[in-house]
């Protein structure tokens, strides 16, 4: 395949992974976790794709707060402070309730950093 200035082959992830974010759209989430576990600051969302509110007429940027914050609430500190872990919860909440509200679960990045 051309794609740009390069040639990619049939079998690279470029291609499936296009075809995805096209048919769902991407969510990227970061948040800031201190040193104890706590959140510092407010989140930040991007939702590319996605349509612009609910069935309820609630935004996804909302959706998507609202899940990562009911998520780490509950979640022990002691594994808040682990950013991998956290990472991977956070993407699969955020797909989960994008997913019931949208019937579509996008691609999700979550960025956790330490401060």
């Amino acid at each position: 395949f051309q794609d740009g200035e390069l040639r990619i082959g049939a079998g690279e992830k470029t291609v499936p992974d296009r075809r995805k974010l096209s048919f769902a759209g991407i969510v990227s989430v970061a948040i800031a976790i201190d040193d104890k576990g706590n959140i510092a600051g407010d989140l930040e969302i991007a939702c590319m794709g996605l349509p612009p509110k609910t069935v309820d007429g609630v935004t996804f940027d909302d959706v998507v707060n609202d899940a990562v914050l009911d998520l780490v609430e509950n979640m022990p500190k002691q594994r808040r402070r682990d950013p991998e872990g956290l990472r991977n919860s956070i993407e699969k909440a955020v797909r989960g309730a994008v997913g019931e509200e949208w019937g579509k679960k996008p691609v999700v990045h979550a960025l956790v950093i330490e401060v």
